[in-house]
C-alpha cells in the first residue's frame, strides 16, 4: 500500500542533498536499543560421537520496524534500502499477511539483551535444560565456542533479591562472554506485553548519569563513579577477579 502523497508539492524542487537529509531525519535512530529475551534461542547439536555443541541463535531475536518513507517515492525507497543495508536491517515477505515486514536482527557483539526479573531463572537454566534433552549427555564433551552475548540488561531489583545470581552467571561458561551489565531502574514502565516477539515497541537504554560514565568493578569490590553502588555490588556477588562494566540505566521508548 503506497503512502499518501505529501502536502508539499515543491519538495521535488529542493536540492538533492537537502531532500536526502530530510529522508535521513525520518529514519529510526538506533543508539542503545533493547532486545527482549525470548525462550528458545539456545540450540544443541551433536558435532561428534561424544560431543555436543551449544549455540545461542541470536537470529531469532529482532526488532520489527515501521519505516513509512520506504513507499513514498522511488528516491525515498532507494535511499531507505541503502540505509537498511548499511544497518543490517532486513526486508522480508510475510507469507500470511502478504506484505513486507522490516526487521532489525540482534547483534550479540553490540546490542543489549534485556531479561525481565520473572524470566531470569529461565534465561539462566535454558542452556542446561536444552542439554539435558540429549541422551547420554553426562558422558559427552560440551562445547560452547562463542559468547552468546556481550551486553546484558537486567532489573535493578535483582541486586536485592538474587544475591549471587550474576556471579553464577559469569561462571557458567554459557554467559561468560558478558562484558557489560546495565541495571534498569524503571522496569515497571515496560509493559509485559512488550515481551511478545514481533509485537514489541522499540525501547532503548539511557544512562542515569548525565556523562554516561560506566562504573567498573575491580579487585577491591569497588565501583567508581556512583556513590552507594559498592554495597549493592557485594549483594550481586561478583568475585574479585571478575571484571564487568556496570551502569545504572532507565528504559524509554525510542
Amino acid at each position: 500500500m503506497a503512502a499518501p502523497e505529501a502536502d508539499f508539492p515543491l519538495f521535488v524542487r529542493l536540492p538533492v542533498e537537502l531532500r536526502l537529509q530530510i529522508w535521513k531525519e525520518t529514519l529510526p535512530k538506533f543508539q542503545r536499543p533493547l532486545y527482549f529475551y525470548q525462550e528458545g534461542c539456545w540450540e544443541s547439536h551433536n558435532t561428534g560421537e561424544n560431543e555436543i555443541t551449544l549455540k545461542f541463535n541470536h537470529h531469532l531475536l529482532y526488532l520489527q520496524l515501521n519505516i513509512p518513507i520506504i513507499s513514498v517515492n522511488r528516491e525515498a525507497s532507494k535511499f531507505t534500502l541503502r540505509w537498511m543495508e548499511q544497518q543490517g536491517i532486513k526486508l522480508y515477505l510475510h507469507a500470511s499477511k502478504k506484505s513486507f515486514v522490516i526487521q532489525r536482527p540482534f547483534n550479540p557483539c553490540t546490542d543489549t539483551l534485556y531479561v525481565p526479573k520473572k524470566q531470569f531463572h529461565t534465561f539462566y537454566y535454558e542452556p542446561l535444560g536444552d542439554l539435558m534433552c540429549q541422551a547420554g549427555f553426562e558422558n559427552m564433551t560440551i562445547r560452547c565456542p562463542e559468547p552468546a552475548l556481550k551486553n546484558l540488561a537486567i532489573p535493578w531489583d535483582i541486586a536485592k533479591d538474587e544475591p549471587n545470581l550474576l556471579a553464577d552467571l559469569s561462571q557458567s561458561g554459557y554467559y561468560s562472554g558478558v562484558q557489560k551489565v546495565a541495571l534498569v531502574v524503571n522496569t515497571q514502565a515496560i509493559p509485559r506485553g512488550n515481551q511478545d516477539l514481533g509485537s514489541q515497541e522499540q525501547w532503548e537504554m539511557k544512562s542515569v548519569l548525565d556523562n554516561h560514565t560506566s562504573t567498573r568493578h575491580n579487585g577491591d569490590c569497588h565501583f567508581e563513579g556512583i556513590e552507594g553502588v559498592t554495597k549493592s555490588a557485594k549483594k550481586l556477588g561478583w568475585d574479585n577477579d571478575q571484571q564487568l562494566e556496570v551502569e545504572l540505566c532507565f528504559a524509554s521508548l525510542m
